[in-house]
């Protein structure tokens, strides 16, 4: 794809690689929609959503067999004894890895080389569909700039939109913390730049995909140093081989169904969420029609806009 951004655009701001899947989903749904109206229609990259989701299961995966075989206690084992010039049980520890190296292979090597293919994976294939859609809709911004606003398509509107709350929001989640849409933030900005008293204005707590991920993952390495202190004591509390694959793998499809029930209620609480923000936001807009409140046309306007951008993006009716 040709490249028609300026160098000032070239350079993304690294905080536009933490874009969350929804939001990657409704940037390309625009351009989908907005390329349409182009002759030819412009190409768009392919989503490989789905496969970063069933990578991070396998992540997982590998996460728990790697700490249920005791891979990081022997790794700080080796570095410890590195760092302290204990040579000999350098020496030892790997001929002891080396004697069993069928079982380190399996239980070791392959989950790591898993684990670390299924993070660059999913980290660098967000990052090339995030330089693609923003070179996208750069382009179709750029060849829109001169149009007044009537003569736009609602999506067009909709992603200048889109894109000028996320760039006047550089640093929106350099915050790992951070649980709300940036558009949401923006909404809440809106209603207090409109009233600066109103103090009912909630705090949106499920926000993001990306803290249910980090929880599961801290979880999944929890149970599964739990389960390497039963194989290691398995002797003591007389745990037989075929328990210890068992309690493994009920652990990795519990951990899994867990994961997928959390993914479905957050959904729910962030959804319910935003309902109540557009409610109050949705009276706000009623009340500035109603009394004719002295306020600029561009804030009324952005405040129409964002409430709109968030039903279409979240299927809100509200």
């Amino acid at each position: 794809m040709r490249d028609f951004r300026t160098e000032e655009q070239r350079e993304i701001p690294k905080s536009y690689y933490k874009l969350s899947e929804d939001q990657l989903e409704r940037l390309r749904d625009l351009l989908k929609k907005v390329s349409i109206e182009n002759r030819p229609p412009q190409s768009l990259p392919r989503s490989l959503r789905k496969m970063r989701e069933i990578l991070f299961l396998g992540k997982l995966i590998s996460i728990g067999v790697l700490c249920a075989s005791a891979f990081p206690l022997v790794a700080l084992t080796l570095v410890v004894a590195l760092l302290l010039g204990r040579i000999d049980g350098v020496k030892y520890l790997i001929f002891i890895n080396l004697m069993a190296w069928p079982l380190v292979l399996i239980f070791w090597v392959l989950p790591l080389l898993v684990l670390l293919f299924s993070n660059a994976f999913i980290r660098f294939s967000k990052q090339r569909e995030t330089d693609q859609l923003m070179n996208a809709a750069n382009w179709l911004i750029m060849n829109s700039k001169n149009k007044p606003r009537e003569a736009l398509s609602q999506e067009m509107v909709s992603l200048k939109y889109f894109m000028s709350v996320m760039k006047s929001g550089t640093d929106f989640n350099l915050n790992d913390k951070q649980r709300e849409d940036f558009r949401i933030q923006r909404l809440k900005q809106l209603l207090r730049k409109i009233n600066p008293k109103r103090m009912d204005i909630p705090d949106l707590k499920w926000g993001r995909l990306e803290l249910i991920q980090k929880w599961i993952v801290r979880a999944d390495i929890i149970f599964g140093s739990v389960l390497c202190y039963l194989v290691m004591f398995s002797g003591y509390i007389s745990l037989t081989i075929e328990m210890i694959f068992s309690l493994f793998a009920i652990l990795m499809i519990g951990m899994i169904i867990v994961y997928k029930w959390l993914l479905q209620f957050q959904k729910k609480k962030a959804e319910q969420e935003l309902a109540e923000l557009l409610q109050i936001a949705t009276a706000e807009a009623k009340r500035i029609k109603k009394q004719s409140l002295d306020l600029s046309a561009e804030l009324i306007q952005e405040l129409d806009d964002c409430m709109y951008e968030l039903r279409e993006s979240y299927g809100m009716t509200v």
